[in-house]
């Protein structure tokens, strides 16, 4: 059996994957999969998630390679996770960021998800996921926003919003021969085209793909990271 941790954007619960883990069960892939929850700890330090991060790697995978995949928010983690001896086999960066991706990142203090349940669905499904949205897609997203709307989840995402904001590359980098795949959305209006270079001072071995889809890439377009993982799971990693 093959090991997958999925690390999930901003939202911190994982939700979002569920297009993905629909398409991985149909293919039928012997994997375990595990999820980690942002929201499982106040303390949203990008270095004390990290030192989560790693536990539940050991929880789950024990000793044992695997693949990882950072949904954007969580490709923060990156440099936080390379300086450690983790077994990781392969790792792949979605609409992936090391700085502040847009202004838009910059207004955490004024957004509130509370606001989008004035958004009509049509409206909504077209800012997220342009010609993929269907109802669906909308339900998920409206699922994520009941959640983090919560008293005691939406602080946490709020600190989320501003790791963002405040985000800059490390001045230490750790290098890594770990093999990455960076894949960016053709209709990605969240995070630019060449945010995806500043990974190269991270990892010797990294490819760039651009593919169909919008930010929301996972949601929009699960088969291009399914493609991706094909190549991997088919055989046991020694």
């Amino acid at each position: 059996m093959n090991n997958l941790l999925l690390l999930s954007g901003m939202d911190g619960t994982g939700i979002l994957f569920r297009p993905l883990l629909t398409k991985l069960e149909i293919c039928a892939f012997d994997v375990h999969i595990a999820i980690y929850d942002f929201n499982t700890d106040d303390n949203q330090n990008l270095s004390h998630q990290a030192n989560n991060i790693i536990k539940f790697i050991h929880t789950n995978f024990g000793n044992e390679p695997f693949i990882v995949v950072f949904e954007s928010y969580s490709s923060l983690l990156v440099p936080y996770l390379l300086k450690h001896e983790l077994n990781i086999h392969k790792s792949y960066i979605i609409g992936g960021f090391l700085t502040c991706p847009s202004v838009m990142a910059k207004w955490e203090k004024l957004f509130h998800p509370i606001w989008t349940a004035w958004i009509p669905n049509k409206l909504l499904g077209w800012l997220l996921f342009r010609h993929w949205a269907n109802d669906e897609l909308i339900g998920l997203f409206r699922e994520v926003l009941v959640i983090i709307d919560k008293p005691d989840v939406l602080p946490l995402f709020k600190k989320r919003l501003s790791n963002i904001a405040c985000a800059k590359i490390p001045h230490e980098l750790p290098k890594s021969s770990i093999p990455c795949v960076y894949l960016s959305a053709s209709h990605d209006k969240l995070v630019g085209i060449n945010a995806g270079l500043a990974f190269k001072a991270l990892f010797d071995d990294m490819a760039f793909n651009i593919v169909s889809g919008t930010h929301f890439l996972l949601q929009t377009n699960p088969d291009c990271l399914i493609d991706e993982l094909n190549k991997n799971l088919s055989t046991k990693w020694v």
